[in-house]
């Protein structure tokens, strides 16, 4: 049997000579009791084909050449397909790209061109183009790492229609912003309104030091004439300010607040003042009904 593969790769290497090119015949070709199976570096193959200790190199000069061919009896016929600007795999059967690692290190899955490290492409509709499942007892789905923390300019993730429409933008501060892609100094910046069944706002500043008995709490008179000049409650923000600020929703309800206790008090004054006048109107009742007897 070794006779046979020695005068074979003789053969091979004489037509590969008038052609102008070599081949290198390793030393120890080896040959196996089972038909049909070659290995090279071994005398003991377990498949047609088994190099032990070395590589395979396939190359080409011209396009379309130095391919490996692939396919199971009944399914798609694969191919490992190098181009001058890197490796794709091709299903022949069904005429498109499958895979593609270009020589500069960008990987592409459904796209020979990808412009990123990593660049998936699908046109299908009522399919995910990417799925990331994992079963397992405390599992974890997503990691991403990119940028510094100190760098407000550095983006983790930033997710786009198909026209380029920032939808939303991580940036590497922890700041998120939606419809939007300049979230400010805010955690989470929304263009736009949210939905919610609740919103829990924590603060520590609340106002129940208004019924301490030393507040100092504005007269009717002097809150009427505050408002006469500045159009506004005391404490409270003017429109413009609104306008440009924006509110502070956990400080505004905390203002708001404050300003219904304060009425409470001018109220509870006001019932007080009241009970006293009916009081009185009783008694000069009484006293002008004694009159009008004698």
């Amino acid at each position: 049997m070794r006779k046979i593969i020695l005068s074979i790769l003789i053969t091979i290497f004489v037509v590969n000579l008038g052609k102008s090119q070599t081949l290198n015949v390793p030393d120890n070709i080896g040959t196996s009791t089972k038909v049909g199976k070659v290995g090279i570096g071994t005398n003991s193959p377990e498949t047609k084909l088994e190099v032990k200790d070395g590589s395979i190199y396939t190359h080409g000069s011209l396009t379309g050449q130095g391919r490996v061919v692939m396919q199971l009896d009944g399914a798609n016929q694969y191919e490992f397909y190098p181009q001058e600007k890197g490796l794709f795999l091709y299903d022949r059967t069904a005429n498109l790209y499958k895979f593609s690692v270009l020589n500069n290190g960008n990987v592409g899955i459904g796209t020979t061109n990808p412009t990123s490290v990593l660049e998936v492409y699908k046109s299908s509709n009522d399919l995910w183009t990417t799925a990331i499942k994992n079963n397992g007892g405390e599992s974890k789905g997503l990691l991403v790492k990119n940028g510094h923390y100190a760098n407000k300019n550095a983006v983790i993730m930033q997710l786009e229609d198909w026209d380029g429409n920032v939808r939303m933008k991580v940036l590497a501060t922890g700041n998120v912003g939606i419809g939007t892609t300049n979230p400010g100094n805010y955690k989470l910046a929304v263009e736009g309104k949210i939905g919610a069944r609740e919103v829990v706002v924590t603060t520590d500043d609340w106002a129940d030091f208004v019924f301490d008995t030393n507040y100092d709490l504005m007269s009717l008179s002097e809150l009427d004439n505050y408002i006469k000049a500045n159009k506004h409650l005391p404490e409270i923000p003017t429109t413009k300010e609104v306008t440009e600020q924006g509110v502070a929703v956990g400080e505004m309800n905390a203002k708001l607040l404050q300003k219904i206790e304060e009425l409470t008090l001018h109220v509870i004054d006001i019932n007080k003042r009241v009970m006293m006048l009916e009081k009185e109107n009783k008694m000069l009742k009484k006293e002008n009904q004694t009159l009008k007897a004698n």
